[in-house]
């Protein structure tokens, strides 16, 4: 293309066709890194991070991404989903019915599933502890509590937001239900420290456990009972959305 003046400057273009003999600038080079420049931000926004920010948290919250539906499944895919579903279902019902007011064990009249699922959130909380240690010792302590929240929920939100499968997303809500309510029964007996704890003894033959710990060091070791009725009854409500 031959301008009859520099784009740029303005200079009428009596030499090379391709060039300006003023300010020297190649035409198209010049027309490319027009094309190039970045949008400018709208006026009134503070910054194109906060934007992005903003814009991610609006995707995480479309319904579609909760509530998207495939548009072919598998038969089989299907049965096994519709199995694990009632499993899910029959399990929340019987984990709704216990309440963290136990001192010999965690839900004995459950006892059957311990080895399935305990051991799963034992493996990450333990390494909870070890990984928040290096933020001190009170997370040390709360860190093992916190990882076997944080693994189950950062699941569910990948297989929604990023995977699209609203079933593995409610096998993780499910999951992360599951383990608030475990927390309510070493909550709860916080004070007296009769429940036997997975590595063998009482937190009183111990000298404590991660939850007298955290309520004793914060002051609220007197509402052990109602935190612990919290936890099951935030735990009850996530199970019944993962399976509705």
């Amino acid at each position: 293309m031959k301008y009859a003046n520099c784009p740029k400057c303005g200079t009428p273009n009596t030499g090379a066709p391709d060039q300006c003999g003023d300010c020297g600038i190649v035409y198209a080079k010049w027309f490319r890194s027009q094309l190039r420049r970045e949008t400018p931000v709208p006026s009134g926004s503070r910054g194109g991070t906060e934007l992005s920010i903003a814009g991610r948290l609006s995707g995480l919250m479309q319904s579609e991404r909760w509530l998207h539906v495939e548009e072919r499944v598998n038969v089989f895919e299907f049965g096994g989903r519709s199995i694990g579903l009632a499993i899910m279902a029959v399990w929340g019902v019987l984990l709704i019915q216990t309440n963290p007011r136990v001192t010999t064990g965690l839900f004995p009249e459950l006892s059957f599933y311990d080895p399935f699922i305990s051991a799963f959130m034992l493996a990450f909380h333990e390494a909870g502890h070890v990984i928040f240690s290096l933020l001190g010792r009170f997370m040390a302590v709360a860190g093992g509590t916190l990882m076997q929240w944080l693994v189950p929920g950062s699941l569910m939100l990948a297989f929604v937001y990023k995977y699209r499968n609203p079933f593995a997303g409610a096998v993780a809500l499910w999951l992360l239900g599951y383990s608030v309510i475990d927390a309510g029964p070493y909550c709860y007996e916080a004070r007296d420290m009769q429940l036997m704890l997975v590595g063998g003894g009482t937190g009183r033959e111990i000298g404590g456990h991660d939850w007298n710990n955290l309520l004793r060091w914060t002051g609220l070791l007197e509402q052990h009972e109602r935190i612990a009725l919290l936890f099951d009854t935030v735990g009850e409500l996530l199970i019944i959305t993962a399976v509705a």
